[in-house]
């Protein structure tokens, strides 16, 4: 990309009111609302609409891979899935399956991959966006495993909750983590 190019996408964009302020504790509203006008209220409006987005991906028609080879001594699989903006009624959902798959030892990747010593753990991140996302597995390689192996297992458990759907019990377990989690976050 061009300097000029950098320029002009930090011109278009990056103004107050293009600008997310995130508060986290215990606070008052209005004390902190005062804060924060006090201190980016002196910048700047951008003077005209800040501009909507005007690419959209094409159609995925099929799986996309890509292999990264270095020197390293264990590998990573991960897999991603597209998933729709932060604000979709559906957001939620797709968190909660991310969860039943892979937070904890009960989780069902964790039960089938890293029980079986073929990864040394198992995470999922949703992505938080105001424009869609993606959903990531990571599945980190235990010594000795294989991509293939541990790839192969991943989609089966993908598949087998697409077939089957999820249990009232990993629903109940994974919304009770993700507040537990949630409260934990606040209180540091």
């Amino acid at each position: 990309m061009s300097i000029q190019k950098l320029r002009e996408f930090y011109k278009t964009f990056y103004w107050a009111n293009n600008a997310t302020v995130t508060v986290i504790g215990n606070f008052q509203p209005a004390k902190a609302l005062a804060i924060v006008k006090k201190a980016f209220g002196a910048y700047p409006k951008f003077p005209k609409p800040i501009p909507a987005l005007y690419t959209e991906e094409p159609e995925q028609l099929g799986p996309h891979r890509v292999v990264v080879q270095r020197p390293a001594q264990l590998g990573v699989v991960t897999i991603a899935h597209k998933i729709p903006q932060a604000a979709h009624p559906d957001h939620a959902a797709v968190a909660m399956l991310g969860a039943i798959l892979t937070d904890g030892k009960n989780s069902r990747m964790y039960e089938a991959i890293t029980d079986k010593n073929l990864s040394t753990g198992v995470d999922s991140d949703v992505g938080y966006n105001a424009d869609p996302s993606l959903q990531l597995v990571f599945l980190p390689l235990a010594p000795g495993a294989s991509d293939e192996e541990v790839e192969k297992i991943a989609l089966q458990e993908i598949e087998r909750v697409k077939r089957d759907g999820v249990t009232a019990a990993e629903l109940k377990s994974a919304v009770a983590k993700t507040l537990a989690e949630a409260s934990f976050k606040r209180d540091c």
